[in-house]
């Protein structure tokens, strides 16, 4: 960190930016020739555009013979690099503006225009914005070229005005869009900043007013007078970059800027400089080099592409009269500088500079890439996964950019199997073996790839019959050690001692997707939340009310439930609880009453592999209720229950955190026997009507309230399938004209729910 620092400061009066030395070191190099004014077109608004980001390049004015070549349809505004103010406000130099053919293909392509406004020198600067009447002579002027290229704005690229300067210098830039807007209102008035603010030399947040947009010049971290090799725009990095990288550039400006004003300026070159020796960002022996995106392919073959992976950006060496090493960006670290401008929601990206690719298209590609193809898509948002007669049914939310779903299925709460692909946000799962507990994750993916997992799990059991259980996942905060997998805990401890279950996001319920009053038992898992809204917001606690008033059994667990509502009366008059404390320090529990009586359980106190309770409540009865378990050697009590006009439950630890396994479900078959809850049908009850001897036409009826789906084929003695016929119903009828074939034995093959069910042997008698 300290290199670096002594690099950026040490140099920060004599550095010249990429746009200053390119400038320098082109200034007298090409003499344009003197051609007749002729007014380029207005720009041709595009009806739509693909890019979802800004795109502006810029052009300079030594390579504006490449302006044919450039993708118009990846472009939203190309820069001409540009014209030169003095010291009195006056162009010194106009460098063959306006170009004509330049803005007639833009302006054709619905592409807009910008004249860049070029002062390096801070004397300069400091007497244009310092005199009033030669900031009205340069504002004027400027005007003035902008309206007789018939383009679209103006780009302001002074460096570096001196700190000293910074407040005239903001004055200079609101007098200059005020012009420009009270002219077209139109007019687009876009400023260039350094990736570092040095001494504050630009008063970022009254300039984010003024201006439309923002540029930032994020590269030359390392640049060509630096005294060590090194990226030109390091993405990440602190070890070597200390705190200098684009992205703490651009989280600093966003403190200042609305993302939507931020250009993040990328770079199209790198620096290739003398070093000591091949090892990374060794010391240079001379000043660096500028070379071209396309200079540097045309190099790379011979030399070999490194990376590294703390700045994340490629580099690679050579030895010719001594080390070299050459830093620059390519599509794969663009690509990375891209995502963030995405994650960042930026306005878009700024070239340096554009044809600098020569006819190299990966970076274009890039463009298309990250900002015309839709991003990846977000993870979906699992709704829930209900226990149906013979099915599973799964719904969740629908994901930003998805062009479908991939869902996984396991047993075991962990390791997760592809199950299918689908299209929808509803699936129907009935072709995996009953009679045991299944969880599900689920994926979106476009094509560019996949999200990642949906973040909580939901699970259901599959039997032969709808659930009586629904669990309801209201622990989706992010505390520590939240895995936002608990339906696991619970429903397995639930399919283990023989109980069928479904299973909701909370959302779920206060979205009216789910009826609480469609289940006998409500299992609410509330894990560590400790804030009203996060317990049980104004909504939950309504439909809580109605569901206990009805009849309900709810069964509720979580360590801060007391401390969060506590003194409300729906904790006092529907949880029947009085709050304690917060925190009992203990770790284990005794049963004091049916139908805890005689049991002993223990919960993570943060070695169990769970998660650590933190503040395990202390909670008494209040209002009819009775005490069922007590914080073992302590008068604190840790559950409760009420047996009058709704059957209560209310732990005041987590359950999922109750080990070992065996515990928890010790825990959770007492309840719900006490409870008297059914368990589910394991086996179908099924009606099947045939004869094994025939004549002509053969006839099966079946029916069973288990059963959706029912396969039935029929094959002859060699094995040949003569028929088959596949029916989604619980009730089939299934009719065999056999009239065409001769008489002898067949066989009929009869698949139930996608499991094989009964081979029937039939003889024909023609």
């Amino acid at each position: 960190m300290l290199v670096v620092l002594s690099l950026l400061t040490a140099h920060v009066i004599t550095y010249q930016s990429i746009h200053q030395l390119e400038y320098n070191s082109h200034k007298d190099s090409l003499i344009l020739p003197a051609k007749p004014y002729v007014k380029p077109i207005s720009l041709i608004p595009r009806k739509d555009t693909i890019l979802r980001r800004e795109v502006f390049g810029y052009l300079p004015y030594w390579r504006r013979d490449w302006y044919p070549s450039l993708n118009y349809d990846l472009l939203s505004v190309i820069a001409y690099f540009g014209v030169e103010l003095g010291p009195t406000g006056n162009i010194i130099n106009y460098h063959g503006w306006p170009v004509t053919g330049l803005i007639d293909l833009a302006h054709a392509h619905g592409v807009k225009v910008v004249l860049v406004a070029i002062c390096f020198s801070s004397d300069a600067i400091h007497s244009i914005i310092r005199n009033p009447t030669y900031t009205q002579n340069a504002i004027h002027n400027l005007l003035e070229q902008v309206e007789l290229g018939n383009v679209d704005g103006i780009n302001i690229d002074f460096e570096l005005p001196y700190s000293s300067d910074s407040t005239y210098f903001t004055d200079f830039m609101r007098a200059l869009a005020d012009t420009f807007h009270a002219h077209n209102p139109n007019y687009y008035v876009v400023l260039d900043v350094t990736a570092v603010n040095w001494l504050n030399r630009f008063q970022v947040a009254e300039l984010a007013q003024i201006c439309d947009a923002i540029f930032i010049m994020a590269y030359d971290y390392y640049w060509a007078g630096s005294q060590y090799a090194g990226p030109v725009a390091p993405l990440t990095g602190s070890t070597y970059y200390g705190d200098y990288n684009v992205t703490n550039t651009v989280n600093y400006y966003l403190t200042y800027v609305p993302a939507n004003k931020l250009l993040l300026g990328v770079p199209y070159y790198g620096y290739d400089w003398p070093v000591v020796d091949s090892s990374p960002r060794a010391r240079t022996t001379g000043q660096g080099t500028a070379k071209t995106f396309a200079q540097i392919m045309e190099e790379l073959d011979n030399y070999g592409r490194l990376w590294d992976t703390e700045s994340q950006t490629p580099w690679y060496r050579y030895y010719s009269s001594g080390w070299h090493q050459c830093w620059y960006d390519d599509d794969t670290s663009l690509g990375l500088k891209y995502e963030l401008v995405e994650a960042k929601t930026l306005r878009g990206i700024g070239i340096w500079a554009l044809s600098y690719d020569g006819y190299y298209t990966q970076l274009w590609d890039a463009i298309y890439y990250h900002f015309v193809l839709p991003p990846l898509p977000t993870a979906p948002e699992p709704i829930y996964a209900l226990a149906q007669p013979g099915y599973i049914q799964l719904l969740w939310h629908s994901s930003t950019y998805a062009d479908g779903y991939k869902v996984y299925v396991s047993e075991d709460g962990e390791s997760f199997d592809s199950l299918t692909t689908t299209f929808d946000t509803c699936l129907v799962i009935d072709n995996l073996p009953s009679g045991r507990a299944y969880f599900f994750k689920i994926k979106s993916y476009n094509i560019k790839g996949e999200s990642d997992f949906s973040r909580e799990l939901i699970g259901a059991y599959m039997g032969y019959d709808a659930s009586p259980i629904l669990i309801v996942n209201g622990f989706d905060s992010p505390k520590p050690g939240n895995t936002y997998s608990y339906v696991y805990h619970h429903g397995k401890s639930l399919a283990n001692t023989g109980y069928g279950f479904a299973s909701a996001t909370n959302e779920a319920i206060t979205s009216g997707t789910i009826e609480l009053n469609d289940y006998m038992v409500v299992d609410w898992i509330l894990g560590q939340e400790d804030t009203p809204d996060d317990v049980f917001n104004p909504t939950e606690q309504q439909m809580l009310i109605q569901y206990l008033e009805a009849g309900g059994h709810l069964l509720v667990s979580g360590s801060d439930i007391g401390y969060a509502l506590g003194s409300t009366d729906f904790y006092h008059n529907y949880l029947h609880a009085k709050y304690v404390t917060d925190n009992t320090q203990r770790y284990q529990v005794e049963g004091v009453s049916p139908p805890f009586d005689g049991l002993t359980f223990n919960f993570d106190d943060g070695n169990h592999g769970i998660y650590r309770v933190r503040y395990p409540d202390a909670i008494d009865t209040c209002n009819g209720s009775r005490r069922i378990l007590r914080y073992t050697g302590s008068n604190y009590f840790a559950g409760i229950t009420y047996e009058a006009d709704y059957k209560l439950i209310y732990l005041s630890f987590p359950i999922e955190t109750v080990y070992p396994q065996a515990s928890r479900d010790t825990l959770m078959a007492r309840i719900m026997r006490f409870w008297g809850v059914p368990q589910p049908i394991c086996e179908p009850l099924i009606e099947l009507h045939y004869n094994t001897v025939f004549s002509g036409y053969w006839q099966l009826n079946l029916s069973s309230q288990g059963i959706t789906t029912v396969k039935i084929e029929v094959y002859d003695m060699l094995g040949r399938q003569l028929t088959a016929k596949q029916y989604h119903t619980h009730s089939v009828t299934f009719t065999w004209d056999a009239t065409n074939v001769p008489p002898g034995v067949y066989f009929v093959n009869i698949e139930l729910n996608y499991t094989p069910y009964r081979i029937i042997k039939l003889l024909h008698i023609g």
